[in-house]
């Protein structure tokens, strides 16, 4: 199977059979923790199936613009979204809280993962995962598998 990694989150994710994450096992959220990180993922997402990735920029946490800068992060976005064309459905999978991810600072993440068919990709496993940063919910890693 071929993965498809976007520089700015290798530090982020992993495949998810070969790195056990150490997932907090205490619920340190609320139902509405994990509707406002949905809502901010989905908001993210949409602007990014526009094309609009500045606003996907901007709503990103500080940690993936450390990463990446705009010219960059837009830049690999168009590639990779123009080759598998528009989002043709985006199907929830599943969703794991944590506080401690591979890579990443400790902190407050959902780790969300949708069925995606594109225009020219069928089968897709895209992993969004918003950190709680300065109060609000902030992208900080996408991948795609």
């Amino acid at each position: 199977m071929r993965f498809l990694f976007i520089s700015f989150c290798f530090c982020f994710y992993f495949s998810f059979g070969n790195v056990g994450f150490n997932y907090s096992e205490e619920r340190n959220f609320s139902s509405k923790d994990s509707i406002d990180a949905l809502e901010a993922a989905i908001i993210w997402l949409n602007y990014l199936d526009n094309g609009d990735y500045l606003k996907s920029w901007d709503l990103s946490s500080v940690m993936l613009k450390d990463l990446v800068g705009l010219d960059v992060f837009s830049g690999q976005m168009h590639s990779v979204r123009s080759h598998f064309g528009d989002v043709i459905d985006r199907v929830f999978e599943n969703c794991i809280y944590a506080e401690k991810l591979p890579g990443a600072p400790d902190g407050r993440y959902f780790v969300f993962t949708f069925n995606v068919i594109f225009e020219k990709k069928e089968q897709s496993l895209e992993t969004i995962t918003p950190v709680y940063e300065d109060g609000e919910w902030r992208v900080s890693g996408y991948y795609i598998k």
